[in-house]
């Protein structure tokens, strides 16, 4: 997981002698020791490019609203990843409204949990690896939103997405050894002709495993591509090409449709960001909607043209985060959007004229100010969410987490969940 570095954090923790609880999920010591010489060496630079911070094109302010509608005390109660997606008007599970604008948010390591009072009590606290919702509107309003997760067997909740190795004959979970953090996803339409006809959605996921029982006790063993049913049942787990040293799913960007005098042609594309190296190389592929769920028709840019050849990859920027967004804006710009180094408090932004560059310098749209020098507070992997955006803005989150997870989890119980951010163009 040295070389992965997603969202960094998972040792585990046991309680009264009983069963690992996976609670306290990747506390960055690791983050910290592979991005320490690329920070250092960094600094300068940083203080450099958050004097020159421009702000001539657009304003930034936090999202309240939206950082509210995360802050619960029952259930779902804390997690990160959160990548958000809108789902097609023909999406049908039990949690979409007709003639509403449905969107699935992807969360990975969450909180289950019920707070009395904004504190802990012994209703079940639990740590899952992955859960979802859906917002039946691009509103922030707490009526809107409903959160899923399964049960095991013993009707405590269990991840959404679990690997075929630890599920038993019947299908049902039977323990952690082998576990997904989620990558970016994509609603699939069947007219796009997936493998499967009732596939709804393609989700990916960093298969993980615990070596041992020590800090650093775990790796990433595959990159998977989750075809899924609308309610999340996993048709089929496609293995994704191996990135050297990274992982395919960072984020998606999908083209628009071209309009070509009127009429509609069929050559868009979808865009697949994958991150590398201690560095955090980014690097792209590119699809068709009618491929994205054949991997093996996939190309790469080579920095000139695509290729078949994952191992003839390019960067295209560097000192990205395993998680961010790549998004088109006003005058045909593309927007990278990112955390600085993953784990840093400045929330990078780099325009390119294409998906796939050439980005320009960073300038800093963010400084998030959770961390301080008299705690142990972390934030990282920032991203954009332009299905929840409204002309003219763009939504952006960022996640939080602690060194001293269980400590900050005790005092602030809900500290562990997204914050927010809105561009307003000018």
């Amino acid at each position: 997981m040295f070389t992965f570095i997603r969202k960094g954090l998972m040792y585990h923790v046991k309680l009264f002698n009983k069963r690992t609880v996976y609670s306290s999920i990747i506390i960055l010591l690791m983050f910290k020791a592979v991005s320490l010489h690329a920070q250092n060496k960094q600094i300068n630079k940083i203080q450099r490019i958050s004097q020159a911070h421009n702000t001539a094109n657009y304003s930034i302010t936090p999202s309240i609203e939206w950082t509210q509608l995360f802050n619960k005390q029952t259930g779902w109660t804390g997690g990160d990843g959160i990548y958000s997606i809108s789902l097609p008007s023909d999406f049908k599970n039990n949690f979409i409204r007709k003639k509403s604008n449905n969107i699935l948010f992807l969360f990975s390591d969450s909180i289950i949990d019920t707070l009395i009072d904004g504190k802990q009590t012994d209703n079940g606290f639990t740590m899952i690896h992955n859960a979802v919702a859906i917002l039946n509107s691009k509103n922030p309003k707490r009526d809107n939103i409903q959160f899923y997760w399964p049960q095991k067997n013993n009707k405590t909740p269990a991840s959404v997405f679990i690997p075929s190795d630890i599920k038993d004959r019947q299908g049902n979970p039977v323990e952690d050894s082998i576990y997904y953090w989620l990558g970016d996803g994509i609603a699939i339409k069947n007219k796009n002709k997936p493998l499967n006809k009732d596939t709804a959605l393609a989700i990916f996921a960093y298969k993980m495993t615990n070596v041992s029982n020590e800090a650093f006790g775990f790796k990433e063993i595959g990159n998977d591509l989750l075809l899924t049913d609308a309610n999340f049942s996993i048709l089929k787990q496609i293995p994704l090409p191996k990135v050297s040293e990274g992982s395919l799913g960072a984020g998606i960007y999908q083209e628009n449709v071209r309009h070509n005098k009127g009429k509609e042609e069929n050559d868009n594309y979808v865009y697949i960001y994958g991150v590398r190296g201690i560095h955090k190389g980014l690097i792209v592929a590119r699809s068709t909607i009618a491929d994205i769920t054949n991997p093996k028709n996939w190309k790469y840019f080579n920095g000139q043209t695509w290729v078949s050849d994952i191992n003839q990859s390019q960067e295209v920027t560097s000192h990205v985060s395993n998680e961010l967004s790549v998004t088109k804006i006003k005058e045909g710009k593309y927007a990278l959007i990112y955390q600085l180094d993953g784990i840093q408090p400045y929330i990078g932004l780099k325009l390119a004229p294409t998906p796939y560059g050439p980005f320009g310098s960073m300038d800093t749209l963010w400084h998030c100010t959770e961390p301080t020098d008299k705690n142990k507070i972390i934030v990282y992997n920032a991203k954009a969410h332009p299905s929840l955006s409204s002309k003219g803005k763009l939504l952006i989150s960022y996640n939080v987490n602690s060194l001293d997870f269980l400590n900050q989890l005790h005092s602030e119980p809900t500290f562990y969940r997204p914050r927010f951010l809105m561009i307003t163009w000018k």
